[in-house]
């Protein structure tokens, strides 16, 4: 099973909506993630980038500390995302 899957799974029996929304503002823009989007952006990344995010992911559920990881992570694609534009 892919990690998509399996994250899915645990956010689904830990009763988190993998469709809640995460807002973010930058530059007076308002931008959102599903936690599925967050997770589904971080999947494309090289097979080392996936197995290191489950891994933060599944350290996250075992502190109870889901929510602050989506919203890092999130974060964190949304200022990527930002900074290849900037580059480009």
């Amino acid at each position: 099973m892919a990690y998509l899957e399996k994250m899915l799974d645990v956010l689904e029996e830990r009763s988190i909506n993998s469709a809640s929304v995460i807002e973010y503002e930058l530059n007076s823009v308002s931008y959102t993630f599903t936690l599925k989007e967050i997770i589904e952006n971080y999947m494309k990344a090289s097979d080392e980038a996936q197995e290191v995010f489950y891994l933060t992911f599944l350290k996250a559920i075992d502190t109870e500390q889901i929510p602050s990881f989506f919203e890092k992570m999130g974060k964190l694609l949304l200022m990527s995302s930002h900074s290849k534009e900037f580059i480009s």
